[in-house]
């Protein structure tokens, strides 16, 4: 065998499912998103089958949370700060 043929029946086919089930299961993840509009989830729908796995990683990249917001940090102070001040806590 040679390694044309290596390429064509062994790396490629299994290249190919792999391209299939990161860019599905993105494009799943991807409509159940709240954050985006349904014209932005069309356009990374189409970038997300023509550049796979760059587009994915640049959306996870940029819509990641950061440190101090809410999704992170989800505490919620149940008296004001003047009060926790007040009573000897703070």
């Amino acid at each position: 065998m040679t390694f044309k043929e290596i390429f064509l029946f062994l790396i490629l086919p299994v290249l190919l499912i792999i391209y299939l089930i990161y860019t599905v299961n993105y494009a799943k993840e991807l409509e159940k998103n709240v954050l985006f509009s349904k014209r932005l989830k069309n356009l990374h729908s189409i970038m997300i089958w023509l550049l796979p796995f760059v587009w994915i990683l640049l959306i996870k990249i940029l819509t990641k949370s950061t440190p101090g917001s809410y999704e992170i940090e989800n505490k919620k102070d149940n008296e004001p700060f003047f009060d926790a001040y007040q009573s000897g806590q703070g």
